[in-house]
């Protein structure tokens, strides 16, 4: 793995060294040690040190059948059906609670997951998945 590294790391400074550099741009020496000549910009730090390529990665959505959101909607059901009984107000209060205790465990039941890893990631505001780094796309 070192040794492919190494090679696209020469392979990079051999691209950056074929291109002249423009303006008042930073002068680059191909000794062995890169020393910069001039304002220090992006361009020339990058020219100094290898930069690994970006990953890209997206937000899978995966649901899961079995767990807490599956045990707290089937809790749903079983009180709706014990409230049912106590006619007018028993039915109202088993209807309102069949909708919480569905749509809380139907929110708990969906899982968010790196498409580069395959690893859970807390929500959707993360930007670099935490266990490959891959950049977050939307």
């Amino acid at each position: 793995m070192s040794t492919e590294f190494e090679r696209l790391k020469r392979e990079a400074l051999k691209a950056v060294d074929a291109v002249p550099p423009k303006g008042n741009a930073p002068t680059v020496d191909s000794t062995k040690e890169k020393t910069i000549s001039g304002p220090q910009t992006v361009q020339a730090r990058r020219e100094q040190e290898w930069i690994p390529p970006i990953l890209t990665a997206r937000i899978n959505k995966k649901s899961e059948f079995a767990g807490m959101g599956c045990f707290l909607q089937l809790l749903g059901i079983i009180l709706f059906f014990c409230l049912i009984g106590f006619f007018p107000v028993g039915t109202i209060l088993g209807i309102v609670v069949l909708i919480a205790f569905f749509s809380a465990g139907s929110a708990m039941s969906k899982k968010l997951s790196c498409s580069h890893c395959g690893n859970r990631i807390s929500d959707k505001g993360v930007k670099i998945c935490p266990t490959c780094k891959a950049e977050i796309i939307k």
